[in-house]
């Protein structure tokens, strides 16, 4: 169960990160003033411990074999429910997001696939991806307009990257500053 919901989820790294870090050596270098490679060994670690420390501190999901990254990554987040209702089945309701299913890590970058109880959805109308907010949204159509509606399934299977593929500059910003502290 995560923040207290009623949804308990499983994290998989399926495609983990091939670089942890949030700076280029060149990029490094020129945060601590530094004009030749002579010290790369040294920078390079010190911007993997500054990687890892910001993923810490922003409480980046892992599975809890791969290291916590910002760097975007395929995951598999499996999420089951612990509620019956009679009539509907199953229930995946999240405990304060209405209709939205959380992911564990965002932003979202795309969504590979995601199954209701072994049953693919379409991607075109049965979910909406609210990227920013880690968020699915089910949608259900009532007189040929999308609504929002509850996730009704025992299991939920979601495949999906997260994270940034280049890294943004308010972040890169954040890890010059502790690089330099």
């Amino acid at each position: 169960s995560r923040n207290g919901s009623s949804v308990n989820s499983i994290l998989s790294i399926t495609g983990p990160a091939s670089d942890l870090t949030l700076f280029t050596d060149e990029e490094l270098r020129a945060a601590v003033g530094v004009t030749d490679s002579s010290q790369d060994d040294a920078l390079t670690a010190l911007g993997k411990r500054v990687a890892a420390r910001i993923a810490a501190v922003c409480n980046i999901a892992t599975d809890g074999v791969t290291p916590r990254t910002l760097r975007q990554e395929t995951l598999t987040e499996t999420f089951r429910s612990r509620y019956r209702w009679p009539g509907f089945g199953y229930s995946i309701r999240p405990h304060h997001e209405g209709e939205n299913l959380i992911l564990a890590r965002r932003p979202i970058a795309s969504v590979a696939s995601i199954t209701e109880d072994g049953v693919a959805l379409d991607p075109t109308s049965d979910y909406e991806i609210l990227s920013g907010s880690g968020m699915l949204r089910r949608l259900t159509e009532r007189a040929g307009v999308p609504m929002p509606w509850w996730w009704f399934a025992a299991e939920i299977v979601v495949v999906y990257d997260a994270g940034w593929a280049v890294v943004p500059d308010d972040l890169k910003r954040a890890a010059e500053i502790l690089v330099r502290a």
